[in-house]
């Protein structure tokens, strides 16, 4: 590959990475944006097949954007409950001391039932929200998720357990791993996770296959680039104000 210019010191310049090379080119009319897509994506030489593998190693871990949220109302559910529990039969006893024995433990059992099943049922909903993500290793994946309790517990599978396509009525579900459902907020995920676990869109997937898809962190380059490029622009005002005092 030979040696290409940069170029600089207007918003439309850009650059793209050459295969296999440390090397930069004029990047034309690449939009600043990207293609469509939660990752950045940048162009490679028209030349290069599609990254079997990323370079960039480990990817950054995942933080479930409403991790407390979740864990909060959990904690208000099961507080909830345990209140009920022991709160109801000295509620009954003391609203109704007349009440005869057999109908004061039905009431109970009554508000003690219903507040386990909206429990039981905010755990059905919210078990599959992982908490936090990361990769192990390029086969093994580690998350974390809430037991009913509200406490934390971490899990492990293997990528090759995972499953895009499930057949399921939970509400949250992102793919299946060994044998449980997971749910992540996909626009979250390192590129490389998406990639590692399918989850891809279909979009996505056609920019990967042609080369265009790009595995570096989210704006990591982009900002050294604006600020090469900044830099630049200063040093030619400054250039010009020189010129123009001689």
């Amino acid at each position: 590959v030979t040696d290409a210019p940069r170029v600089r010191g207007t918003s439309e310049a850009r650059t793209r990475r050459l295969k296999g090379t440390g090397e930069r080119g004029d990047a034309g009319d690449v939009p600043r944006g990207g293609w469509a897509g939660s990752a950045p994506l940048r162009w490679l030489n028209d030349d290069a097949s599609a990254p079997t593998e990323p370079d960039r190693w480990p990817p950054s871990d995942y933080n479930a954007p409403l991790s407390q949220l979740v864990r909060r109302v959990k904690f208000l559910s099961v507080g909830g409950l345990t209140a009920t529990i022991f709160g109801s039969p000295l509620l009954v006893q003391f609203t109704a001391p007349d009440m005869a024995m057999q109908a004061q433990a039905i009431l109970c059992g009554s508000v003690i039932g219903f507040s386990g099943l909206t429990t039981g049922l905010l755990q059905w909903f919210v078990s599959p929200y992982v908490h936090k993500l990361r990769m192990v290793d390029r086969e093994t994946v580690s998350v974390e998720v809430l037991d009913v309790f509200a406490r934390f517990y971490e899990r492990r599978f293997k990528v090759a357990e995972v499953k895009t396509e499930v057949d399921t009525m939970r509400p949250l579900c992102s793919f299946e791993a060994g044998g449980k459902i997971l749910y992540v907020e996909v626009s979250a995920l390192d590129p490389i996770v998406k990639d590692t676990l399918g989850l891809l869109t279909d979009e996505e997937k056609v920019e990967r296959d042609k080369g265009l898809y790009t595995y570096d962190a989210e704006g990591e380059e982009d900002e050294d680039d604006d600020e090469e490029e900044e830099d630049q622009v200063e040093e030619e005002k400054e250039k010009a104000k020189k010129e123009g005092h001689h």
